[in-house]
């Protein structure tokens, strides 16, 4: 499975987890979740986005995605098992590369807390205006937004239009914003970080 998954790619072919979409825990949080459809126009692979208002664990989420089960039911990128937890805490500085619809840093804003910060990367202006939209539905976040991904050296331009949503977006010849993480370390932009999330082409 693993080699046709890395031959036909994520659309193509699912690898199984052990991870439960049924029963009353997961019901509980769909219902919890709950949703309508967004008033931003902006559609894309997955159709148009749902607009979310809602308290989880202490926490108020409103935000235009997807949805937030992997994050939060899930727990992706939320690692704890035999006394070993890996994940963003509170106070701590995230770097979030490939941001996309603003998702992930919006749930590692509420994590990090008041004293924590999110630096969140993407080089597709759709998927920037989106993010800023979400930034602003939760001011209890101290998100940074940056227009331009994550890589080993810098390409100078403006964020990429795609006309949609696409969190496996093709640029063609279009030339993508990136910069060094070390590079902007040492300009004092992104000055300490304890943890990274990259979800990236």
């Amino acid at each position: 499975n693993i080699v046709a998954f890395r031959i036909a790619g994520h659309h193509s072919l699912r690898i199984e987890t052990s991870f439960e979409e049924k029963g009353a825990d997961y019901e509980t949080f769909l219902r919890l979740q709950g949703g309508r459809p967004s008033t931003l126009a902006l559609s894309g692979m997955f159709g148009g986005l749902t607009h979310y208002d809602f308290s989880f664990e202490g926490k108020r989420y409103t935000i235009d995605c997807l949805g937030l089960k992997f994050f939060l039911f899930r727990r992706q990128y939320f690692y704890r098992e035999g006394g070993v937890a890996i994940g963003p805490a509170e106070g701590d500085r995230v770097i979030d590369a490939g941001a996309c619809l603003g998702d992930s840093a919006i749930v590692f804003g509420k994590a990090v807390g008041p004293t924590g910060k999110v630096f969140a990367f993407d080089p597709v202006s759709d998927h920037l205006e989106i993010l800023r939209h979400n930034v602003e539905q939760n001011g209890d976040c101290d998100i940074v937004a940056f227009p331009f991904g994550l890589s080993d050296k810098d390409v100078d331009g403006p964020p990429i239009r795609v006309g949609n949503y696409s969190p496996g977006f093709h640029a063609g010849d279009a030339h993508v914003p990136v910069c060094a993480l070390d590079g902007l370390a040492l300009k004092g932009a992104v000055p300490k970080f304890e943890f990274i999330k990259m979800d990236i082409e």
